[in-house]
């Protein structure tokens, strides 16, 4: 049993090893910090040809973790506010975040009008887009 038993620790010590070579490969994609998620909104919204300005509100919830034997999971939240944005404009800021940042999970929107359509033109919208992220980490430090 005891042979056995190393086997099976010797394998799970492998496994751990092979998990962190292969996230080491991976592109880094820390930014867990509130102004740092902020920044990569800021960036999308550039990318989408809308203003900073459009987003009128971010609050990001307290991280939360859980765990088991072998990991801990990390889970983030924010709700972000995009302000006098057309449907197009939000379904284009949709797109552009889920292709740039595919960690982050949009979980809800909820769109409301937020004034007049100038003109005849699309209506201004107000978004609150809810988005999580969970990020895997090892729990099992230093085996050897």
């Amino acid at each position: 049993e005891a042979r056995v038993a190393k086997a099976e620790l010797v394998r799970v010590v492998e496994l751990v090893q092979e998990e962190r070579r292969l996230r080491a490969e991976l592109p880094e994609r820390k930014a867990s910090a509130s102004a740092s998620l902020q920044a990569r909104i800021s960036g999308v919204l550039r990318g989408c040809g809308l203003p900073s300005g459009a987003l009128s509100g971010l609050t990001p919830e307290p991280e939360t973790s859980g765990r088991d034997v072998a990991s801990t999971v990390k889970r983030r939240k924010a709700v972000l506010v995009l302000q006098g944005a057309t449907l197009a404009e939000v379904g284009r800021f949709l797109k552009a975040w889920r292709e740039t940042e595919p960690g982050w999970v949009v979980s809800n929107v909820e769109i409301t009008p937020s004034g007049h359509a100038p003109g005849g033109g699309d209506l201004p919208l107000r978004a609150a887009i809810g988005m999580e992220s969970a990020e895997l980490t090892d729990a099992i430090r230093d085996l050897k």
